[in-house]
């Protein structure tokens, strides 16, 4: 409550009225935004005339508090039959909206710079926590002003753009549902959301028959899914989401991985992935950006980025192993340890130490292969099966296979190392010189 606007004294007078009557009288109940309402009128009744002139007013005012606070107490959340929602209409034909930006923003003692113009409209950004992932999808959500830098959606300066104006879904997080509304409430809270497309949404992210549940009365993928939901609901040209699916199972986080591909692939969605494993930015984009303590490190289709990591850091955060030294020891061959192994080295010198790695799953085991080895481990993993080799006089490979009728623990093998997918790096001072600033 606060009081009308007067001079002081007059406000401090019906300040201390309040006061008296509060305190002289004990609980009262107001009826009207006003101040000369029932404790005022109650204070000078029984300032004059004592307690049976007030006792009527008082009763009526207590009688009213009764039934609206039996009245509350009995309202329920109106159940939305299926006949309320809108006619379901699926969302019209999607225009690809590719993402540009050249970043330079500070957030507290954290600088973001970064610059890159997509060729996809599927791009994922991948990196360790605090990279500066989310910041930079921020950053694209126009949600740090003008000041971030620029951003282009589809050749377009959208810099000075509010966020608002952008026509962005948006998925964080934390999800951000509203704790007090429905699902439904949900979906139509943004601005030129359209209940035919939210109604489509429902189906298509098998949320029929949720749409008066409230956020804690559902799980943790439903939630995921209202959040998704919410965001598309109102044809937005481009979806950013940071880090959707961490959070929840990994069944839960699987199956939505799968959804979302499917929407991207069957509605044409435009969007930017922000997240931490490099699984799913393989799988929900086309295009990958790996960044770290606020820097690009490399940005490329995926299919070049996995194959041709652009150094060691680059390799370890797309959870590629099999990182090893080794030395050139002729044209096109390395030794690592005692074993000569062939692979591209260009036109390195003899001698020159080097770094390289193989994808576990460019390894294969197998009768043929041009290289001795021993079974140190047999991990079933289910979808596939992690072997551990140690390489006769070098070092030891992790082999990632789905063949689940492979050798065992302490058999000999022979292995296969393809040389146009063993990546390599200079060592010593002129790899640190080849490291992005």
């Amino acid at each position: 409550m606060s009081l009308p606007v007067a001079a002081p004294g007059i406000r401090a007078g019906l300040l201390m009225t309040w006061l008296r009557a509060i305190g002289e009288y004990g609980a009262t109940v107001l009826l009207a935004y006003h101040p000369y309402t029932l404790p005022v009128f109650t204070y000078v009744q029984f300032s004059s005339t004592g307690i049976p002139t007030t006792q009527a007013p008082t009763a009526l005012a207590l009688g009213i508090a009764i039934v609206v606070l039996v009245g509350s107490q009995l309202r329920r959340p109106r159940r939305i039959r299926a006949a309320d929602v809108a006619a379901p209409h699926p969302p019209g034909p999607a225009v690809p909206t590719t993402v540009g930006f050249d970043l330079d923003v500070t957030v507290g003692s954290f600088r973001l710079a970064v610059a890159h113009q997509a060729a996809s409209h599927r791009i994922a950004i991948l990196g360790p926590s605090g990279a500066g992932k989310s910041i930079t999808l921020r950053a694209l959500a126009g949600l740090l002003g003008p000041g971030a830098g620029q951003v282009r959606y589809g050749g377009q300066l959208v810099s000075a753009v509010p966020a608002e104006a952008r026509g962005l879904g948006y998925v964080p997080q934390s999800m951000a549902l509203f704790p007090d509304r429905t699902v439904w409430q949900q979906l139509l809270f943004a601005t030129g959301a359209d209940p035919g497309l939210a109604a489509w949404w429902l189906g298509t992210l098998q949320l029929g028959g949720l749409q008066d549940r409230l956020p804690g009365q559902l799980s943790g993928g439903q939630r995921q899914r209202v959040s998704l939901a919410r965001a598309l609901s109102h044809s937005p040209r481009l979806v950013l989401l940071d880090e959707p699916f961490s959070s929840l199972d990994a069944p839960v986080r699987e199956e939505l991985r799968r959804e979302l591909r499917r929407l991207q692939l069957d509605a044409g969605l435009s969007t930017v992935l922000v997240t931490h494993d490099p699984e799913e930015a393989a799988l929900l984009a086309d295009e990958i950006l790996v960044i770290d303590g606020g820097r690009l490190l490399q940005a490329g289709p995926r299919a070049e980025v996995f194959s041709r990591p652009a150094s060691p850091q680059v390799a370890r955060l797309l959870g590629i192993q099999n990182l090893a030294t080794g030395v050139v020891t002729g044209p096109d061959e390395i030794t690592v340890g005692t074993l000569r192994i062939a692979a591209a080295t260009g036109d390195l010198a003899e001698g020159r130490e080097i770094l390289r790695c193989i994808r576990p799953d460019r390894v294969t085991v197998g009768g043929h292969g041009g290289y001795g080895a021993v079974v140190a481990d047999v991990a079933d993993i289910g979808s596939y099966t992690s072997i551990t080799v140690r390489l006769d006089g070098g070092p030891e490979l992790r082999i990632r296979t789905a063949d689940a009728a492979g050798p065992e623990r302490g058999d000999s093998c022979r292995v296969d190392l393809d040389p146009e997918f063993i990546a390599w790096w200079p060592a010593g001072d002129e790899f640190r010189a080849r490291q992005p600033s």
